[in-house]
């Protein structure tokens, strides 16, 4: 039986603003239709800790989410 992470059950890995202990970074919009809904589902099906997205900014809680993130992530 695959293991249920709580922040997803209780719907908080999406925070409403970027915490100063969040780790921050840009990225670059490219424009494309659905553009913000693709980076949701990627960031919900491969990251684990809460993030937000404020304009070209996003945070995350987990470092190691940043490291998939700009390793992984193809807009």
């Amino acid at each position: 039986m695959e293991a249920i992470n709580p922040m997803d059950y209780n719907n908080t890995r999406y925070a409403d603003f970027i915490a100063n202990h969040f780790t921050k970074v840009k990225f670059i919009k490219k424009g494309k239709p659905n553009e913000k809904l693709n980076l949701l589902q990627w960031l919900e099906s491969n990251t684990t800790g809460r993030f937000s997205i404020d304009k070209d900014v996003i945070g995350f809680e987990n470092t190691g989410d940043v490291t998939a993130f700009q390793l992984f992530y193809q807009p």
